[in-house]
């Protein structure tokens, strides 16, 4: 009980030697009573230059995000570079080595990683395809001609490089997704000269010189792409599943190119009459 006393006098002691807070409130100078209006203001409504100041830095952040975006995709860029660094006379004979089957099992084939060589004849396989269509007359319900071509090629090349590529990990073949690209994408010389040929020199009646032109330049490029995924499998199951599958598919998208986007001129005959 003292103690309760003794710490009630000590606070009021306290008390009395502490300004009280109404009582400094009270005693603000009353000549200046917009003074709290106007740091309320301030403090809410900055002026121009800090409005400025924070445009500014806005801006800064902004365009340094965009410049490491832009830093960000030429990285990406000048990874495959070395990809498409290569002289036109190895690409010439890259091209006519594609009609040329490698039977060594006994050795790996070289597949250089390159895709200088293969995106150019995808782009050629665009154009190609896209002249056969005009030449045939042929029709796109749902979107362009170019895009309908585009599509096709790419999206054949890059597709079954992806599975080809599943498949030769599976079968652990020791080849990289660039090696696939390369040994896909040179496999379309083919198709190029297929199209280009069965367009300008296609017979008016039957199909006899397509499946000529299929069964001897088309069967060479899958029989090289098929030997070289083969040379590269380990067991004898894995080489003959790798052989058929990409032969087969390479064979069937010249028969889709032909049959899907080409007509002969006796049906535009028969059509037009």
């Amino acid at each position: 009980m003292n103690n309760a006393v003794i710490d009630l006098s000590f606070n009021g002691s306290e008390q009395s030697n502490t300004p009280n807070f109404v009582d400094s409130y009270s005693n603000k100078p009353a000549n200046n009573p917009k003074s709290g209006d106007e740091t309320s203001k301030q403090q809410v409504f900055p002026n121009a230059t800090d409005i400025g100041q924070v445009v500014a830095n806005q801006v800064w952040l902004s365009g340094t995000e965009k410049a490491k975006q832009y830093a960000s995709i030429y990285g990406n860029i000048d990874i495959l570079r070395p990809y498409f660094d290569v002289e036109p006379r190895t690409v010439l004979v890259r091209l006519a080595r594609a009609f040329v089957p490698v039977w060594h099992r006994s050795r790996h084939v070289d597949v250089p990683p390159e895709l200088y060589g293969p995106s150019m004849l995808g782009f050629t396989l665009v154009a190609l395809l896209l002249y056969s269509m005009k030449a045939s007359s042929h029709t796109i319900r749902d979107g362009t001609l170019i895009g309908t071509a585009m599509g096709v090629c790419f999206g054949y090349w890059f597709f079954v490089s992806a599975a080809l590529f599943f498949g030769a990990y599976v079968a652990n073949a020791a080849l990289t997704f660039i090696q696939v690209l390369s040994l896909t994408g040179y496999a379309l010389t083919a198709p190029c000269v297929i199209v280009f040929l069965s367009t300008v020199f296609h017979p008016i009646h039957d199909h006899i010189f397509f499946y000529a032109l299929w069964i001897i330049l088309g069967g060479l490029t899958a029989a090289r792409m098929a030997t070289a995924f083969a040379s590269r499998a380990q067991e004898a199951s894995h080489r003959l599943a790798m052989m058929s599958v990409s032969a087969s598919v390479h064979m069937l998208f010249m028969l889709y190119l032909h049959f899907a986007y080409h007509s002969t001129v006796q049906q535009l005959h028969s059509i037009t009459h």
